[in-house]
């Protein structure tokens, strides 16, 4: 606790949302969703994760 104390001054506190998150636009809920159609997520067995075109 005493190290990262000591790195407050240098970093700051951490940042404190006050407002209210806003909920998605409909136009970014359509994007995401025609993404998640065309596209599949492929992780490896390292844990690397990455988007793959799905097939027609």
């Amino acid at each position: 606790m005493k190290a990262t104390e000591s790195l407050l001054w240098i970093f700051g506190p951490a940042n404190i949302l006050r407002n209210a998150p806003k909920p998605p636009r409909d136009e970014d809920l359509a994007k995401d969703a025609a993404l998640r159609q065309a596209h599949e997520r492929v992780v490896r067995p390292g844990g690397h994760a990455y988007l793959v075109e799905r097939p027609d």
